[in-house]
């Protein structure tokens, strides 16, 4: 099979200067091509036969190479043709003759016609688990039979985008928690507790931290849920020039929370409160169909998120900031780890 393989390759380079491997042009046609090992056989036949039902037209070697023909270069001839490739890859891809062939094929094919149309279905593997030289994969779906994946493969068939406008999801949550630190934190922690102490016309002092809710969900809602006992009362605003933006306002939230005591007594306090936004924009990039950031995606970033504004925070340097934050996981009514 390697030779065999090989040997389509070598076909497939030596014609590049013609088009795709027969010399014809490279597509895109009206098909889908499903790359994949024999063991994921009956996978790509549940994809095939979905995606059928959504009107869209697949090949699979197995079922679609005429009789007769090649298998050195049917194969070769139909990536270079197909309007999209997808590769299921597994451990058995991995490890056999002709995954290199395939995946080769299909970058190229991508290079070429310059818009992305070649995506990874990662099958019973993780990222960190393929070949060093696979790792910069940053545009890939988890195989997994729900309706989300469905939608996003068949957003990712249907939609043409550029190569050049092509995002990389991972290491979004460092970069978004640099953004959320030095853009807002940076700003509204270091005076905040001076000035939710002059808030005037309440009848409790504020509470002198922002509290930070981070939902595990990344779902914020535009304000606190009043069946949490959550009721809005104020703001504390502060008003700085940034960016040739003059005197830009910063507002955090004041509620009145209402809780019941360890001897059963109810109490209220004020606090300021609101979720963390940069989660907020993990949560519409898994929703969306442009990021196509995955559920896993989505709470592994969210993860880094947390661990990398809690480090920063946490330096010394940031000592303006100590004592001024509270940072809350939270996983939704009844189950929040923390109570406040």
């Amino acid at each position: 099979m390697s030779e065999l393989f090989g040997t389509g390759l070598g076909e497939g380079v030596r014609r590049r200067d013609s088009g795709g491997p027969d010399g014809g042009e490279v597509g895109p046609e009206s098909y889908v091509f499903i790359s994949h090992d024999r063991c994921q056989g009956t996978v790509a036949r549940e994809l095939k036969r979905w995606l059928l039902d959504q009107n869209i037209k697949t090949f699979i070697y197995e079922d679609d190479v005429p009789g007769g023909a090649s298998v050195v270069t049917a194969v070769p001839c139909a990536i270079y043709k197909s309007r999209r490739c997808l590769l299921i890859i597994s451990r058995e891809f991995l490890e056999s003759d002709y995954f290199v062939s395939e995946y080769t094929w299909a970058m190229d094919r991508q290079s070429r016609l310059g818009v992305l149309s070649c995506l990874p279905v990662l099958y019973r593997i993780e990222v960190d688990d393929l070949p060093v030289e696979f790792r910069h994969i940053n545009h890939f779906l988890r195989y997994d039979d729900d309706d989300d994946f469905r939608r996003k493969l068949v957003d990712f068939i249907r939609d043409d985008i550029p190569i050049a406008t092509e995002i990389h999801v991972t290491q979004t949550g460092v970069g978004l928690a640099w953004s959320y630190f030095y853009g807002y934190l940076d700003i509204v922690l270091p005076e905040f507790d001076e000035r939710a102490n002059k808030l005037t016309g309440l009848q409790l002092p504020v509470y002198p931290k922002l509290v930070i809710v981070l939902p595990v969900s990344c779902r914020c809602p535009e304000t606190m849920p009043t069946e949490d006992n959550f009721r809005p009362i104020g703001f504390v605003k502060y008003n700085k020039s940034r960016a040739a933006v003059r005197e830009r306002c910063y507002k955090n939230s004041v509620y009145n929370f209402q809780f019941k005591s360890r001897n059963g007594q109810l109490v209220d306090c004020h606090l300021a409160i609101e979720f963390a936004t940069p989660l907020l924009s993990l949560y519409q990039m898994n929703e969306g169909s442009v990021a196509r950031l995955t559920k896993a995606q989505m709470v592994n970033e969210r993860h880094r998120f947390k661990e990398v504004i809690t480090q920063i925070l946490g330096l010394r340097c940031m000592d303006k900031c100590h004592g001024k934050y509270l940072l809350v996981d939270y996983r939704g009514r009844r189950k929040s780890r923390h109570s406040i």
